[in-house]
């Protein structure tokens, strides 16, 4: 792996840690059963079902959409 990818990524340099690896720690961490990837129709639709689905069967899951634009649908 070169130099420069390796620092994208994060990795400790060769003289200790780096100053991303340390704010990476640092991080917020957030878990979901699932995750839907992109707002649009189908994706909303997609964890509208799901929940509908779990509400039906008793089960509780936690459903995340991500969406990169600063609207969804």
């Amino acid at each position: 792996m070169g130099k420069n990818l390796r620092q994208a990524q994060g990795y400790a340099s060769e003289s200790g840690n780096s100053k991303q690896e340390e704010e990476a720690e640092a991080r917020e961490v957030m878990e979901y059963d699932v995750v839907i990837v992109g707002a649009g129709p189908a994706g909303l639709a997609a964890a509208i079902r799901l929940k509908q689905l779990c509400q039906e069967k008793g089960t509780e899951l936690s459903v995340c959409v991500l969406e990169k634009a600063s609207e969804v649908g």
